[in-house]
């Protein structure tokens, strides 16, 4: 999951820390692709939110057997 897409989602860096419960610092650390457990801290959220829709399925991790 591509970090810019989801700021993009939720308006960016502090929407997102408020819909997740974390600091705006947080989410600036976060690294452009996201690990498992930040992506289903997303997902919680935009589930909440109703934003659940505007995030584009997985794809294969092409590094991945």
């Amino acid at each position: 999951m591509d970090k810019d897409l989801i700021l993009r989602i939720f308006g960016g860096t502090t929407g997102l820390a408020r819909s997740i419960g974390i600091s705006r610092q947080a989410v600036a650390q976060w690294p452009e692709r996201l690990t498992d457990r930040m992506q289903e801290r997303v997902i919680a959220a935009a589930w909440k939110s109703g934003k659940l829709n505007e995030i584009p399925p997985p794809s294969p991790d092409p590094l991945v057997d």
